[in-house]
């Protein structure tokens, strides 16, 4: 483990290729107070701040009240916690979706190439 000048660290562990989030459900809500408050704001309750109408988060952005990056920080984590909480089952069912969209692409890709 070592530790950088501006009070981070930066640990070596041979073998591991990657750290994943645990549960952040319950801390993902203060680390970003601000994005949750624009988002009671938003015209749909299930807005995912993405191309929505209405939505306060990305009016935000625009306006630079809220830094873009921040926004992106925010979604990854969001997206990283739903596959760190995954049931088996759901990763199993994403995996065949998967397969059966190369499986499509590759004969998609066939087709077009014998005519």
């Amino acid at each position: 483990m070592h530790q950088l000048p501006s009070g981070g660290l930066v640990i070596d562990v041979p073998g591991i290729r990657e750290l994943r989030v645990v549960e952040i459900r319950g801390s993902i809500g203060p680390v970003f107070e601000d994005i949750g408050f624009l988002a009671m704001q938003c015209q749909f309750a299930d807005c995912n701040h993405v191309i929505e109408p209405g939505c306060a988060v990305l009016q935000a952005v625009e306006e630079n009240v809220l830094g873009g990056r921040r926004l992106a920080n925010y979604k990854k984590l969001r997206r990283e916690n739903v596959l760190a909480t995954a049931t088996l089952a759901e990763k199993r069912a994403r995996d065949r979706e998967f397969g059966k969209m190369v499986k499509e692409a590759k004969r998609l890709k066939q087709t077009k190439d014998t005519t």
